[in-house]
């Protein structure tokens, strides 16, 4: 059986920890404080101006808040944590440790850490495909690295000297995810770009909130356009287009 280009997913209420995303990225000043301390305690604010990790952005701030619920001195945070060690298999005294300590030990070990990072990744393919609600969460992420920049002034090599992360060039393994994700065609105007049908066609990989803006060079922040609607844009922000193609028709005709 081929495994290879797939991952297994665990069936943790991926859509609700996805909801919960959501909701601290649509209600940010209610959550001001915990996404201050995700975001710019601890050197995060460092790591979010690195230039297309693969553990992306997105990925790190899923794995904080799955961190937050899982801590939770509540119910519902216990009995997350229990369902989620109960589909790691974990050694049945861990489950009298959760009673009397809570987490403790137990988010050190690597079986917590492979399970949490599985997760996450399910979370992550599921959000990844909302391009509205990263253009959201990118804007967030920009007024750390704008404050990050102009506090770091010129010592930081990745910054302009306005204090503006830097153009690099996007990987293939970026550009291969954004044009599948977009389904080869260009965000706002819908045009296709065939790599194989249409050789004059040109790709362009546009960041969603621009480097100007405090934009990241992330993975999360890329999308496709075509030659026109780049130029057009330029260093502009710009609503992403919510459209998606449908693949499955309710009714023929």
């Amino acid at each position: 059986m081929r495994r290879s280009g797939y991952f297994e997913a665990l069936g943790l209420t991926p859509y609700w920890f996805a909801h919960v995303v959501s909701n601290v990225v649509d209600d940010p000043q209610a959550y001001l404080r915990e996404l201050h301390y995700i975001l710019a305690e601890d050197g995060s604010a460092t790591s979010l101006c690195n230039a297309f990790p693969r553990w992306s952005n997105l990925h790190f701030f899923i794995a904080e808040i799955f961190e937050s619920v899982v801590h939770e001195p509540t119910e519902e945070g216990s009995a997350t944590f229990r369902a989620f060690l109960e589909l790691m298999d974990a050694p049945k005294d861990w489950f009298d440790d959760i009673d009397e300590e809570g987490p403790g030990e137990i988010i050190l070990t690597e079986l917590y850490e492979k399970g949490r990072d599985r997760l996450v990744e399910e979370v992550f393919h599921i959000v990844f495909r909302d391009v509205s609600l990263l253009a959201r969460f990118n804007a967030i992420v920009a007024n750390y690295i704008s404050d990050f920049g102009e506090d770091t002034g010129n010592e930081d090599e990745r910054f302009t000297t306005r204090g503006t992360l830097r153009r690099v060039a996007v990987p293939s393994y970026v550009r291969d995810a954004i044009y599948f994700r977009d389904g080869g065609e260009c965000r706002t105007c819908k045009k296709p770009i065939d790599r194989v049908l249409s050789p004059e066609a040109r790709e362009r990989y546009d960041h969603i909130v621009p480097l100007a803006h405090g934009g990241a060079n992330d993975i999360t922040n890329i999308q496709l356009l075509c030659e026109a609607c780049n130029a057009a844009k330029s260093a502009r922000s710009e609503t992403v287009s919510g459209l998606y193609p449908r693949v499955y028709r309710l009714s023929i005709g």
